[in-house]
């Protein structure tokens, strides 16, 4: 997301990410091909954190088999933020029967505005 301004340096990221991972009671789920990281999944509850899916890999079915495990995870409801401006992302959740139920004008780390979306058995 080019759009986006840097807040973290990629060292900081990385450091992040990996004491991120060895935090319980998130669930983590992790697409793979041929030995390679193509998507994953972080799931707190009913929250989902990330799902993040390579974009050499988008439209492959792999977003669609890891919220299909969020869904199995939490079978009555799931919900998530994501950008206003990450037009992908919300064409994908609305796809996959998810509503919008809020907005907000950027209250995250990187001042984006955001969609709150649900999903609801």
């Amino acid at each position: 997301m080019p759009y986006l301004r840097q807040v973290h340096s990629d060292a900081a990221t990385h450091a992040w990410f990996a004491a991120t991972v060895s935090l319980p009671p998130q669930c983590w789920w992790v697409a793979r091909h041929d030995d390679q990281v193509v998507g994953y999944l972080r799931l707190e509850g009913e929250l989902i954190d990330h799902l993040y899916v390579r974009p050499d890999w988008q439209r492959q079915g792999v977003g669609s088999r890891l919220l299909a495990k969020a869904r199995a995870l939490s079978p009555d409801r799931l919900r998530l933020n994501t950008f206003q401006r990450n037009t992908a992302a919300r064409a994908f959740y609305e796809a996959h029967d998810f509503r919008a139920v809020g907005q907000t004008a950027g209250l995250n780390e990187e001042n984006e505005p955001d969609v709150q979306y649900v999903w609801q058995r």
